[in-house]
């Protein structure tokens, strides 16, 4: 979750903070979940590290697009 916030916080967007603060038990609970971390550490999931990496390269394109790709497939396991 600090990982999302984070990434709300650096958008410097306050409606965008806010909706990320508000939610964050309900995400807390999708990741425990569906054992996202556990993926992520397995390396089975790359998509919050590609994630990091395009935000870090000012890359707001491909940061877009794998947002909203991280958000269907979210759509998709619910």
């Amino acid at each position: 979750m600090d990982f999302h916030l984070a990434i709300a916080a650096a958008s410097h967007n306050p409606v965008l903070l806010d909706l990320y603060r508000g939610m964050s038990e309900a995400v807390r609970d999708t990741v425990r979940r569906d054992h996202c971390m556990e993926r992520a550490v397995l390396g089975s999931d790359t998509t919050h590290q590609d994630l990091y990496e395009a935000i870090e390269a000012g890359d707001a394109a491909g940061a877009a697009t794998i947002a909203l790709a991280i958000l269907n497939e979210q759509e998709r396991d619910l």
